[in-house]
Order: C-alpha cells, then sequence, then structure tokens
C-alpha cells in the first residue's frame, strides 16, 4: 500500500508502519523545506531489482530534500528528466558488470558534472569494492546499513553547498 513502508512484529502484534516522508506533506507541503534555505538540486537515481529494498530506501532518500528516480533495471530512462542526477546508487549484487557498464554511461553524460556513484551490496567484498573503484565507483555501501547511505546523502549535499 502506498504510505506503508512495511510491517514488523510489535510487542507480538502485526504492525503497519508508516511512512512519515509520503503523509506530512499531504497537510503541509512546505513541511521539510521549512528551515532550510532551498531544496538541494539535483535528482537521486536508485537502480535496485528488489521491489522491496526500492521500497525501504525510498523514505531514507527522500529525506534526502532530493528527487528520487528509482528503476528496478539498468536501462537509460531514468537517465531523462529536468534536473541532473547528482547520485546514482547501482546495485551490484544482480549483474555488477552491467552496473559497472551503466556508471560509464552516467560518467559520459555527467561531462563534467559532480556525480557521485555509489554500489549498493548485501556482502562488499575486498574485490567487489577495488572492481567498483576500478569501474569509477565513489564508494560501496551495504543495502541495510542506513546510517552510511545518509551519511554519503550528507558528504554529497555539503559538497553541493561549498561548491555553490
Amino acid at each position: 500500500a502506498f504510505g506503508i513502508i512495511g510491517s514488523a512484529m510489535i510487542r507480538g502484534r502485526a504492525t503497519d508502519v508508516l511512512d512519515l516522508a509520503h503523509y506530512l506533506p499531504l497537510n503541509e507541503p512546505g513541511w521539510f523545506a521549512a528551515g532550510r534555505n532551498a531544496e538541494l538540486p539535483g535528482r537521486i537515481l536508485l537502480v535496485e531489482p528488489s521491489d522491496f529494498l526500492r521500497d525501504m530506501l525510498g523514505p531514507v532518500l527522500k529525506a534526502s530534500g532530493r528527487t528520487i528516480a528509482a528503476l528496478s533495471d539498468f536501462t537509460e530512462t531514468g537517465l531523462t528528466g529536468s534536473e541532473p542526477i547528482m547520485t546514482a546508487m547501482l546495485d551490484l549484487d544482480r549483474d555488477s558488470d552491467a552496473a559497472f557498464a551503466f556508471a560509464a554511461v552516467l560518467r559520459e553524460r555527467a561531462k563534467g558534472e559532480r556525480l557521485r556513484i555509489l554500489g549498493l551490496t548485501t556482502c562488499a567484498t575486498p574485490d567487489l569494492h577495488m572492481r567498483a573503484v576500478q569501474a569509477g565507483f565513489d564508494d560501496v555501501i551495504a543495502k541495510f546499513d542506513r546510517r552510511a547511505l545518509l551519511s554519503e546523502l550528507n558528504t554529497a549535499g555539503a559538497d553541493l553547498r561549498h561548491a555553490a
């Protein structure tokens, strides 16, 4: 259901976990921007084949204050749009070679603009990390590590503010 992140067992009862980032703007459209100078420019591109993980990461990414484009595979349909892609988060588990090729396309399209490419994996091995760096990725992050994801997004936001 839209507006629900998922379900959890709380004190022995199945409970829906609401997506506050969905409901709060319905009543107060500027709630997230309040106290900020401006929304951060650029989009976050998330390429993750799992519906579950896309739904789980969505609220975390929305909290960064940017537009999110979520794709289930490495097609170029997410590359269209008026806002440039500032951060790309690419799944490395299903087909890392396709992710590396897609990253090369993203780098070429960025043409000198600042673009952070992050690899998402369930198991970050030293070999995968080395291959990702060689393919032009900025970092590799565990998919379930929300703190690392938020830290990377905050780093990208700080870089943008310093550049302005």
